[in-house]
């Protein structure tokens, strides 16, 4: 990934290269000059370990085309808590009420939307 696809303000690459890790971006630095995103490392597997496949969860992302079905936002688009936005899969119907793990329940949420989605529906 380009510093120019990224970076508001890329021709100040300094500050360019500030901004994004203030924003969260895990940048690495090579001693060159060459800067790269570090692979980060993935979390343990939440719940039940019947995780969404990777094939249908790419499915959704494309059907919905990489946007998040309630607010819009883009992938990469600087979310309403400052940081760029990240898609994830999301069931409508919850598994634990009985939905199923297909195309027709699951659509695609920004980080922001499925934490404040899942909130609702956690509070009693």
């Amino acid at each position: 990934m380009r510093l120019a696809e990224i970076a508001d303000n890329y021709q100040d690459a300094p500050r360019a290269l500030r901004q994004l890790r203030a924003d969260g971006w895990p940048l690495d630095n090579d001693r060159k000059g060459n800067w790269r995103l570090r692979a980060e490392p993935r979390g343990l597997p939440r719940g039940d370990g019947r995780g969404i496949p990777a094939r249908l969860r790419m499915r959704v992302l494309q059907r919905d085309g990489g946007r998040c079905r309630l607010c819009g936002i883009g992938a990469g688009d600087r979310s309403l808590d400052g940081r760029p936005a990240r898609m994830e899969v999301h069931h409508v119907l919850p598994r634990h009420h009985g939905g199923p793990t297909e195309i027709d329940n699951l659509q695609t949420l920004c980080h922001v939307c499925n934490h404040d989605l899942q909130d609702m529906v956690a509070a009693p």
